[in-house]
C-alpha cells in the first residue's frame, strides 16, 4: 500500500514539473518545422502573468498550476491602470519587434504564404485600448445617438442597479420624452460629434508632431 501511495505521489509531482515545464517553455514542445518561426507577441496579461508565476513560485514552489492561475488572476483583476499600463507598453514594444522581424521571416520564406494581416493583429483588449487612448489624451467618443446619449447620462446615475434593469428603465424613461426634449438631445449629440472631430484632429496633429 505504501509502495502505491509513493507512485500516487511522485506521479503527481512529474505531472506538475511537466504542466510548468510546458508553459514555461512552450518553444520546445512545438515540432521542428515551426521551431524557426518567431514567438508570436503575448498580451499585457500574459507578460504580467510569466513576470508574477517566477515570484509566486518563489514563494510558494509547491503549489499547483491551477492555484498559481486563481491567485494571479484575481490579482490581475484588481491591478491599478498605472501598473496595467506599464505592461500595455511592454505588450506594444513587444508587439512592435514581432511586427519587424516577421516581415523579415516573410521575405525569406515565401513559400509559408504568411499574410500581413495576420502578423499586425492587436494583442490588447478593446477595455486595454481604451485605457491607453485615455492615458495619451485621445479624446473620448461620443454616443452614436440621441437615444444613447441619453442612457449615458441617465445611467451613470444608476450605478447600483443591474444593467440589464438599467437599459429597461432608459428605454421607458425615453418614451415618456416630449419630441421637444428629445430634439435638444439630437441637437446635443451632433455637436458632440463635432467637438470630438476637432478635438481628435487636434490630438492626431500633436501625436503627428511627437512621432
Amino acid at each position: 500500500m505504501k509502495y502505491i501511495q509513493d507512485f500516487q505521489r511522485e506521479k503527481q509531482e512529474f505531472e506538475r514539473n511537466l504542466a510548468r515545464f510546458r508553459e514555461d517553455h512552450p518553444d520546445l514542445i512545438q515540432n521542428a518545422k515551426k521551431s524557426d518561426v518567431p514567438e508570436k507577441p503575448k498580451t499585457p496579461q500574459q507578460l504580467w502573468y510569466n513576470h508574477e508565476k517566477k515570484i509566486y513560485l518563489k514563494v510558494r514552489p509547491d503549489a499547483t498550476t491551477k492555484e498559481v492561475k486563481e491567485s494571479l488572476g484575481k490579482q490581475w483583476s484588481q491591478l491599478s491602470d498605472k501598473k496595467r499600463l506599464k505592461w500595455i507598453h511592454k505588450a506594444l514594444e513587444q508587439r512592435k519587434e514581432y511586427e519587424e522581424i516577421m516581415r523579415d521571416y516573410i521575405q525569406k520564406h515565401p513559400e509559408l504564404n504568411i499574410s500581413e494581416e495576420g502578423i499586425t493583429r492587436s494583442t490588447l483588449t478593446k477595455a486595454e485600448r481604451q485605457l491607453k487612448d485615455k492615458f495619451d489624451g485621445r479624446p473620448t467618443k461620443p454616443p452614436p445617438n440621441s437615444y444613447s446619449l441619453y442612457c449615458a447620462e441617465l445611467m451613470a446615475n444608476m450605478k447600483d442597479v443591474p444593467s440589464t434593469e438599467r437599459m429597461v428603465l432608459c428605454s421607458q424613461q425615453w418614451k415618456l420624452l416630449s419630441q421637444k426634449e428629445k430634439d435638444a438631445y439630437h441637437k446635443k449629440c451632433d455637436q458632440k460629434k463635432k467637438d470630438y472631430e476637432i478635438e481628435l484632429l487636434r490630438f492626431l496633429e500633436v501625436s503627428d508632431m511627437g512621432g
